[in-house]
This record gives C-alpha cells, sequence and structure tokens, in this order.
C-alpha cells in the first residue's frame, strides 16, 4: 500500500512517500491526522508549515483543501521541470 503526500508550505514545496511506518504513525487516513503528521515531521518555524497538501493512500485520497494550494504546487513543479 504506497501512498505519498504533496504539500505546499509557505516557502517551499516538496513529495514525501509514505512507508508502512509512515502509515502507521498517521493511523485514519484523514486530513486532520495527516496534517498533525505533517507538523509533527516538520519541526519548523510556523511561519514554514505546511498551508496546504494533497495526500493519497490505497484507496483513499484527500484532495486539495484550496485551489490556491494546488496551483501553487503545479507552478513550482512546473519550474522544476
Amino acid at each position: 500500500m504506497q501512498g505519498y503526500i504533496e504539500i505546499v508550505g509557505a516557502v517551499a514545496v516538496w513529495d514525501v512517500k509514505l512507508t508502512f511506518w509512515d502509515r502507521w504513525m498517521i493511523g485514519h487516513f484523514t486530513r486532520e491526522n495527516v496534517m498533525r503528521w505533517i507538523e509533527s515531521r516538520t519541526r519548523m518555524s510556523p511561519e514554514l508549515y505546511p498551508v496546504d497538501f494533497h495526500a493519497a493512500c490505497g484507496g483513499q485520497d484527500i484532495p486539495w483543501a484550496t485551489k490556491e494550494g494546488f496551483e501553487q504546487y503545479q507552478r513550482c513543479q512546473q519550474r522544476l521541470c
């Protein structure tokens, strides 16, 4: 059961591939639990905490919370190509 999280922060964009251990630590795959997991792993100053994310694992999908987050992620990915 491979999963991933695409994250847009105030000054960073990154992707995380979920391991079995990560999935176990998240628990129920909900927006709230994934956000808690992300915040517990970033350990950055509050202005750098993620502001939006898209996550998928197994058959579950958590969409972007905002259109702006999705568009920011796409812009950053296009610059990397």
